[in-house]
């Protein structure tokens, strides 16, 4: 147990047994007796769980790390804790990207972009400690006015959150201070095209080489990646006979997902037997002179230029995506998935598009819808109205209460089945002779007669045509809402 001592003009000192069994003292100086007791309390929590190994309660940790750093490290030198190291951003953001080895290069180029936002915002000699949650919100807020997208503004958010959590993980800082900010889905509308055949033939009639002309065909019918999964490519695995070659994927080696077999489609085949014949002997490699760091976009607007096109904001991005929008069209989403190495949420997201055929196939091949009447044959299409005194109407339909279908159907069941669907009495009889057939107790004799072997067929109600033959409630009776006292004898059709 911690104890207080009392020491001369109001200091206080804070005597406790350390985890190591010494006896340790720490001087608190002018407090009060309640603040003294909230110390003691909590290093008593520290002591007992550096005892028993376990992790201090979350309050315990929110408290040691809200300390100044005087008292913070008072209690270190106690044996308490490790002393609290002072991590300025600038050298911990470059600590990270050094530490990082196994990043690829235009990775590695892409975290450079946050951590010079952060430093420029926050400066080099920034406290981790100091970045609060409102310091983040203020971030976030300085890009916005930098007029950077906001899918730009997303992706910094998303990476210095990333590199927060490590800073936590490291004691570093208590809390994670990008941890509530939201991030919107990275996706830019404005940057997407869809890669026309057309265009795409212009490219290709421009390219004054067979490989310069491949990397356009390998673009935009297969959808690689360009310039990274150019580099990988052989001529020794690419298999003739099948019609199918291996891609090499550096983006996706972290998640085992390295190489794919991808089809050569007939779109690309010609193309890539033409770099076979003139590719020299000896040579495995497809493109020799092309490394991850080869900048193949002022290649493409030159090419673009020669061919009168007007060159797209993400080009090679632009002909990966058309080639994935084509082919899921014609293919199911996982084998896009295994040919193009993305997963089908990403193709949703980022590369599948609306085009111009799609419209075309909506609406028709010739633009207008497959059965719609055109202008010039809309009167062949008008029925005309037998009834005259009310257009609209057929006086050949049931006007019976309830009653919408034909007569002609009705007619054509009862052919069909005339047990099921007997005659009903005619609705254009006069009252006056239904009202006579009810008091004497007849029906029409147009009903059908009851068959006692089909009976089963039937459950009881008015669905059953025996019953209906014997209920005094016939159609015209029911339609005034009387009924007869007949009795109904149910008992002798089972006889």
């Amino acid at each position: 147990m911690a104890s207080i001592a009392n020491d001369p003009n109001g200091r206080r000192r804070l005597i406790f047994k350390a985890p190591d069994g010494r006896r340790r003292t720490i001087r608190l100086g002018k407090i009060s007796k309640k603040a003294a007791g909230l110390i003691r309390s909590r290093v008593e929590a520290i002591v007992s769980a550096r005892i028993a190994c376990q992790p201090l309660d979350p309050d315990t940790t929110a408290w040691v790390a809200s300390l100044p750093d005087d008292m913070h490290n008072k209690l270190a030198d106690t044996g308490l804790f490790e002393r609290r190291g002072v991590a300025r951003l600038g050298s911990f953001l470059r600590s990270i990207l050094d530490e990082r080895k196994d990043l690829k290069p235009n990775t590695r180029r892409n975290w450079q972009s946050p951590i010079d936002h952060l430093i420029e915002f926050f400066g080099e000699e920034m406290d981790l400690r100091d970045v609060t949650p409102g310091e983040a919100d203020r971030f976030r807020q300085w890009m916005v006015n930098q007029e950077l997208s906001e899918s730009t503004v997303s992706r910094e958010v998303k990476r210095a959150r990333q590199f927060f959590r490590v800073a936590s993980r490291r004691k570093l800082v208590s809390e994670n201070p990008f941890a509530g900010i939201a991030t919107p889905a990275q996706v830019n509308p404005d940057r997407q095209h869809y890669v026309t055949l057309e265009n795409t033939q212009l490219l290709l009639d421009e390219c004054r080489s067979p490989l310069q002309r491949l990397i356009v065909a390998l673009a935009r019918y297969a959808g690689l990646r360009i310039p990274s999964e150019l580099v990988g490519l052989l001529w020794s695995e690419v298999n003739w006979e099948r019609d199918r070659f291996i891609v090499h994927a550096p983006k996706n080696e972290r998640y085992g997902k390295g190489t794919r077999i991808v089809p050569i489609f007939p779109e690309l085949a010609p193309f890539l037997r033409e770099a076979w014949v003139a590719a020299p002997e000896g040579k495995d490699r497809i493109f020799p002179n092309i490394t991850p760091k080869s900048n193949r976009r002022t290649w493409l607007g030159k090419l673009a230029a020669r061919a009168g096109v007007e060159l797209w904001e993400k080009p090679w991005v632009n002909m990966r995506a058309s080639a994935v929008t084509d082919a899921a069209d014609k293919f199911p989403g996982h084998v896009c998935e295994a040919w193009f190495g993305h997963s089908e949420a990403i193709a949703n997201r980022h590369y599948r598009q609306v085009t111009e055929d799609h419209f075309q196939k909506a609406i028709g091949v010739d633009g207008k819808p497959a059965d719609a009447p055109t202008p010039g044959n809309a009167a062949a299409h008008r029925e005309e109205p037998t009834d005259r005194t009310h257009p609209g109407r057929d006086d050949t339909r049931d006007h019976r209460p309830g009653g919408a279908k034909s007569g002609a159907r009705e007619d054509e069941k009862a052919a069909q089945n005339p047990a099921r669907y007997p005659a009903l009495p005619n609705p254009t009889e006069s009252q006056e002779t239904q009202k006579a057939l009810v008091d004497k107790g007849l029906e029409r004799s147009s009903k059908t007669e009851c068959n006692p072997v089909e009976l089963h067929q039937y459950p009881l109600g008015e669905s059953n045509p025996c019953l209906r033959t014997e209920n005094p409630m016939s159609w015209a009776t029911r339609r005034r809402g009387q009924s007869s006292t007949a009795p109904i004898d149910v008992g002798r059709h089972f006889t």
